[in-house]
């Protein structure tokens, strides 16, 4: 049985590690935390590190006061505390102006809670980008982790550090991180690493930056903590597994080098009643004689096989296409292209059988319908959000 999240806020603030944010919060309250009292100062974070190479590192972003990490050509991917420090973004010592910010939805700025952001660039990057985790269960407690940044280098530093600075940290148990914070830390979409010693952590500056895997492999990004290399205090990370179905579906929806109908795999059969689908991909499905095409796209959260939709023609009361509940079984993009529809009205319906749609408990599900020209462009005829209980539906006209 799987039970959901309930998001309660804290009331409490955490100083970002973001020097121009760092400016505009001096104190908070921090008497939920073990070991503070009164009103100290929460950093939302390099401690104890050396310098970088920054070949290592193609992807490190500087976003004025941020860090960030290319994920591609024309995103980064950063903190969302980070929104109004950023003007522009440097990558490979060259830099772009911002085209649009997209920060999580469900960005909590009192807990922290999926504090991640996707910057989309106007001048795209020739630089190579990071990979995202993709394993649910990497790292794990005891991996070493490396913190990447061009914060500050000390405690009570207040001038980033003009060369990339990089740091080894242990990943903690979830328990541990919980218990340190007072249950402010949410083990679904963050992750904690430092000693207990203290004195190696990001501090102010390095938000947003990414934290790697021995194999490079970004699975975090730096959000939070009480102070910078303090004992007992490590620093607290967005968790990249617990938020990548939202990463993805930005990246599919916003940037130019995604790809992602063609680079999902599996692929959908059938037409005109049950089939079998694997969950991402697509197919074509020719239906009869007509002059019109469009295009049903379906991003599925993690429980694909809860759905089942249904495409009909309402001027013939014919239906076109079913996918049976039960039939999908891998979650991701689907999409599927009729050709040959007549002119005439239709009708779509997506249903849930757990009443508890496709977004965002369990992933962030959508689905969109577009019409489909002879030169392959499209025109969004309708989409849902996914934020439905039972079902969603409409109806649409090709004239």
């Amino acid at each position: 049985m799987r039970s959901s999240s309930v998001w309660i806020a804290l009331g409490i603030s955490a100083l970002f590690k973001n020097e121009i944010v760092a400016a505009q919060l001096q104190l908070v309250s921090a008497s939920s935390i073990p070991g503070v009292t009164g009103e100290q100062e929460l950093e939302i974070r390099i401690i104890g590190g050396e310098q970088a190479d920054t070949e290592d590192y193609p992807f490190m972003a500087q976003l004025g006061g941020c860090g960030g990490s290319l994920v591609k050509p024309d995103m980064i991917l950063t903190a969302a505390h980070c929104q109004g420090a950023i003007m522009r973004a440097t990558v490979g010592g060259v830099t772009s102006r911002v085209r649009q910010f997209i920060p999580h939805p469900s960005y909590n700025q009192y807990t922290q809670a999926r504090d991640i952001m996707l910057v989309k660039l106007i001048s795209p990057s020739s630089e190579t980008p990071v990979e995202l985790v993709s394993n649910n269960n990497i790292p794990q407690p005891g991996d070493t982790l490396t913190v990447i940044g061009y914060g500050t280098t000390s405690p009570n530093g207040n001038t980033l550090s003009s060369t990339l600075q990089e740091v080894d940290v242990p990943l903690r148990t979830d328990s541990y991180c919980q218990s340190r914070y007072n249950g402010n830390f949410d083990a679904d979409v963050m992750l904690c690493a430092g000693f207990n010693e203290g004195g190696k952590d990001s501090c102010q500056g390095d938000s947003g930056g990414p934290i790697l895997d021995e194999n490079g492999v970004q699975v975090g990004v730096v959000s939070w903590g009480y102070g910078c290399g303090e004992a007992n205090y490590p620093g607290v990370y967005t968790r990249i597994s617990g938020v990548l179905d939202w990463v993805n579906e930005q990246i599919c929806e916003h940037s130019a080098y995604s790809n992602c109908d063609n680079q999902q795999g599996g692929s959908s059969q059938g037409g005109g009643g049950s089939n079998s689908q694997g969950g991402g991909g697509g197919s074509q499905q020719a239906v009869s004689q007509g002059t019109k095409s469009i295009q049903i796209r379906i991003r599925y959260d993690r429980y694909p096989e809860e759905n089942g939709w249904v495409l009909m023609n309402l001027d013939s009361q014919t239906e076109i296409y079913r996918s049976d509940i039960g039939s999908v079984t891998k979650s991701g993009v689907t999409t599927v292209q009729f050709t040959g529809l007549q002119k005439g009205n239709y009708y779509f319906l997506l249903l849930d059988e757990f009443y508890d749609g496709i977004c965002c408990l369990y992933g962030f599900g959508n689905v969109k319908i577009y019409e489909v020209e002879d030169n392959g462009s499209k025109t969004l005829l309708w989409k849902d959000n996914g934020l439905f209980w039972e079902y969603t539906d409409t109806s649409f006209a090709l004239d």
